[in-house]
This record gives C-alpha cells, sequence and structure tokens, in this order.
C-alpha cells in the first residue's frame, strides 16, 4: 500500500511541478532529475519533455549506483 500510494503521489507531484527534482549527476542522458521517496527509498528519475514528463527509471536508494541512463 504505501509503495503504491507514495508512487501516486510523487507522480502527481511531479506533473505539477517538473522542476521538484535535484538535477541527476553521473547519467549519460541531458536534463534528468530525480525525485527521492524516502518511506520506500526509491528514486524516480525523469526528465521534462515539452509536452510530458518521461519516467526514465525506478531505482532503489539500497543499489549503490545510477541507474544506467
Amino acid at each position: 500500500m504505501a509503495f503504491r500510494d507514495d508512487l501516486r503521489q510523487a507522480f502527481d507531484l511531479i506533473s505539477h511541478r517538473p522542476s521538484v527534482g535535484a538535477a541527476a549527476t553521473n547519467v549519460a542522458l541531458p536534463d534528468v532529475r530525480r525525485v527521492y521517496l524516502g518511506r520506500i527509498r526509491y528514486f524516480i528519475y525523469y526528465r521534462v519533455k515539452p509536452d510530458q514528463v518521461e519516467i526514465l527509471a525506478l531505482w532503489h536508494g539500497n543499489r549503490g549506483q545510477n541507474p544506467e541512463l
């Protein structure tokens, strides 16, 4: 339940305020941002397109590295 609820809230936030995430470092793609979901310990990696938000990865914080983007 927490996982689904947190994802839904994060997606809603990102869709309304796409600049909310911090710029992701150490990724190859340009303009990637990320949001950390502390309760479930996941990062959402995304980038903003002119007419949409593109979700690139859902990444658990314990993986110890960034996704290959």
